[in-house]
């Protein structure tokens, strides 16, 4: 405890115990005195509670509980003078603050000042109201306050984690691979492998380059899982006690009749380089496939073409293709295409009493299944053939629409099978279909499926629909239902083995972490949360995003193994969100933006060989990104993303403009449904879209005003933002809080907020749309894509590129 200092002024007396009672004075007119004003900082004074003596040697002796606490002792020594009785506050300690302005033995206040402040304290109790202690800059911290809700639709955009900003990349590559060196290392060479391609993945030039096997498996692990995957149908075959088994039956052209989509006409497809198109006409139910070449000619007859090498091939499907699946194959130089496809006329309005006659035809579903032929390279990678693609085989059934169709990521042992493929119907159940191949020199058949090999539904819940579902292993498939419940389910023997209330609404999406993390389930639903759950114990393992979420559109969510993480739809509350986001397994929640995009989101592709990332519109566009430069890029680098090509549709009578109807009456148009054009050759451009527009919009306003010198500014602070824009888990939030303005229509010339581009809510010819896209996973074929869209137009393309 620090030393007293005495005074040499006599104290009145005071007893000890409890707080005594003041003994009142005569009353007095007392004039109200100004206290002095002294030099340097005044000293605190306040109530004292308790009086305090200075006891004798032979009394401090004694023990005390108050004075064994040395805080209150301090506290009650540094009281300033307050009440009858508390004179011996003048000998008090003064404030830490204060200490250093008096020398020892000195005299902080003089007799007119003290008795000053006892007039101001006696007048203060008579009153009836006790003076509380002047709270300090310590005390005024409550360490238990709730902060208050922030009621402005800006959120305050503060992080502080191992994703900041200024994070490097091997610090980003620790967090997410680390700790173990093996991993790290692993990551730092499947980056370097990749880091240096821009756009679209690159030509194999040696082991070290080009597509690989995702190296977070051990080696061996194919090979077992097709021994396990063997030794299961080995099982399911020799069991006597399967009741129902599937079986197919063969249909004549009249039984086939109901099942066929029947398109409405040829299709005029556009294609080749911007001036020097050609024109090809798919005829309606053909099934024609046209091979192109590297300017995307037919090589069929064409004598422009410089390069005769096919990079692809292009088929009319003849309806809407909702969903495709490359079957998983081992060294096969034949890929095989799996399509469920549905008449236009599905999406059209139709009012109340033709929905009534359109009911029953769409109880009848169809799986196509296309065979392209390719060739092995000396690097033993496949480029394509100069053949056209043939139709290998039609599946028809009863139970509704196909809507969705995964194959069994396990190749099959046997050759006589394709594998295993999971299709969700119409009806809302998901059924198993073993795919048997087709000889070489078969032809095409058409056959009905009246009983699947496995079928996944709860009869018991009324009105609980399968809306979306992945494989996990061959015997293991995960479901998402209408009441927003994941199940996981056993294949054979055929029970439901868990099923958790993850959301609590339609279940949108579901991706599954196979190969390396087959467990891990993320899913998405209409609104809410989306959320990744490990369904090895998914009562603890869980998390999701923070934000409520809309999601309207399919085909937004896909597991990329090289970058152990999901790419999809960025998380966001608008219906009007562009942006591509990244989220790593650990880190869930925190999103990294991979790609923006001028128009809405309909589908995405992620690498199952590599990380680069396909992206279709609204608009018909398709766009090519580098997601693990994206991801992964320093402040030097600028990630650039690519236009594939354009695809525009125009129905027929509008080819001479908005309802003109001359050009679909001549003889020439009579029978078709439509043309198509098809755009290429665009060149590589920043991934940093946003920010250039709104920049580019700033730009506008400022030299409208004249103001040269905020112009220099802001023009500043726009490349700032753009160097910044890459790499923050919360960069939406920028995005979010310039709309709160603009959408009220308050961007002007005069400093307020920046416009919003409207160019994402532009309604185009619902034809024109990107429907769905998937990367091959196979590795031999690992740069190629499926692209299908709306008008009915299937592109098998090769995007790999000669690495220079």
């Amino acid at each position: 405890m620090p030393t007293l200092r005495r005074s040499t002024r006599a104290r009145k007396p005071s007893t000890k115990g409890n707080d005594p009672e003041p003994e009142l004075e005569e009353e007095e007119t007392t004039p109200t005195i100004t206290p002095k004003k002294k030099r340097g900082r005044p000293r605190k004074s306040a109530p004292v509670e308790k009086p305090v003596e200075v006891e004798s040697q032979d009394e401090a002796a004694e023990p005390d509980d108050e004075a064994e606490d040395p805080t209150v002792q301090e506290e009650d020594i540094s009281e300033a003078s307050g009440g009858e009785g508390a004179g011996s506050d003048d000998e008090a300690e003064p404030d830490e603050d204060n200490a250093g302005d008096y020398e020892d033995g000195d005299v902080m206040q003089s007799d007119d000042e003290l008795d000053e402040s006892v007039v101001e304290s006696d007048a203060s109790e008579n009153a009836g109201a006790r003076r509380k202690k002047k709270p300090t800059k310590m005390s005024m911290v409550d360490s238990n306050a709730i902060e208050p809700y922030p009621f402005s639709k800006k959120t305050t955009r503060a992080y502080e984690g191992p994703f900041k900003r200024q994070r490097k990349t091997p610090h980003i590559l620790q967090y997410m691979y680390g700790p173990e060196e093996a991993h790290i290392k692993l990551a730092y060479s499947m980056l370097n492998r990749f880091y240096h391609l821009e756009t679209l993945p690159g030509r194999p030039l040696d082991e070290s380059s080009g597509p690989m096997r995702t190296p977070w498996v051990p080696d061996g692990f194919e090979a077992f899982q097709q021994a396990a995957w063997g030794a299961w149908i080995e099982r399911y075959r020799n069991d006597a006690g399967i009741e129902q088994r599937q079986r197919c039956v063969k249909l004549s052209k009249a039984g086939m009749e109901p099942y066929l989509v029947k398109p409405e006409g040829n299709l005029v497809v556009l294609l080749g380089p911007y001036g020097e198109q050609t024109e090809a006409t798919f005829p309606g139910g053909a099934n024609r496939a046209i091979c192109l070449n590297e300017t995307s000619l037919p090589i069929d007859g064409n004598t422009r073409g410089e390069v005769n090498q096919p990079k692809g091939w292009i088929f009319d499907a003849g309806g809407l293709v909702l969903s495709l699946a490359w079957a998983p194959r081992v060294d096969k130089v034949d890929q095989v295409l799996a399509l469920c496809v549905v008449p236009h006329s599905d999406q059209r309005h139709p009012n109340t009493a033709e929905r009534d006659a359109h009911k029953g035809s769409r109880k009848h579903g169809i799986i196509k299944f296309w065979k392209f032929t390719a060739k092995k390279t000396k690097l033993e990678d496949m480029v394509p053939k100069a053949e056209p693609p043939i139709l290998l085989r039609t599946l028809m059934f009863d139970w509704g629409r196909a809507r969705r169709i995964k194959w069994c990521p396990v190749p099959p042992t046997d050759e006589s099978l394709l594998g295993l493929l999971g299709v969700l119907t119409g009806d809302g159940k998901v059924r198993v279909l073993e795919i048997e191949n087709v000889k070489p020199k078969e032809r095409s058949t058409f056959s009905k499926v009246e009983n699947p090999m496995f079928t996944l539904s709860i009869p018991d819940e009324h009105g609980v629909e399968a809306t979306a579902f992945a494989w996990v292993n061959t015997n293991r498939i995960v479901v998402g239902y209408t009441d927003g419940s994941l199940a996981l389910w056993s294949l054979y023997p055929l029970m439901l083995l868990s099923r958790h209330p993850v959301h609590t609404t339609y279940v949108v999406d579901i991706a599954s972490g196979y190969p390396s993390r087959p467990y891990l389930i993320a899913s998405s639903p209409v609104s809410g949360f989306p959320a990744l759950v490990d369904f090895s114990c998914p009562t603890h393992e869980s998390t999701g995003f923070t934000r409520t979420t809309i999601t309207t559109q399919a085909n937004l969510l896909q597991w990329n193994d090289p970058l152990q993480g999901f790419v999809s739809c960025y998380p966001s509350g608008s219906v009007t969100e562009t942006s591509v986001g990244f989220m790593h397994h650990r880190y869930f929640p925190h999103v990294r933006r991979v790609a923006d995009s001028p128009s809405l989101l309909t589908c995405l592709a992620s690498g199952y060989t590599h990380p680069f990332l396909l992206t279709g519109l609204k608009d018909g566009s398709v766009w090519a990104c580098n997601a693990a430069k994206k991801i992964f890029a320093t402040r030097q680098d600028r990630p650039l993303k690519l236009k594939v090509f354009e695809h525009e549709f125009r129905p027929a009578d509008r080819f001479d403009g908005p309802g003109s109807v001359e050009a679909a009456a001549e003889d020439k148009f009579r029978d078709v449904r439509g043309a198509v054009r098809i755009l290429e050759g665009w060149d590589e451009e920043p991934n940093v879209w946003r920010i250039d527009r709104r920049r580019a919009t700033r730009k506008g306003a400022k030299a409208k005003k004249g103001k040269a010198s905020k112009k220099k500014k802001k023009n500043s602070k726009a490349e700032e933002d753009e160097e910044d824009e890459d790499g923050d888990p919360m960069d939406v939030d920028d995005d979010e809080q310039s709309s709160a303005g603009e959408d009220n229509g308050d961007g002007d010339e005069d400093g307020g907020p920046v416009p919003k581009d409207t160019r994402a809510l532009i309604n185009h010819e619902p034809f024109t749309r990107i429907m769905v896209m998937e990367w091959n996973p196979n590795l031999e074929c690992g740069c190629w894509a499926a692209i299908a869209a709306a008008s009915g137009l299937v592109r098998v393309m090769d995007l790999a590129v000669d690495e220079e």
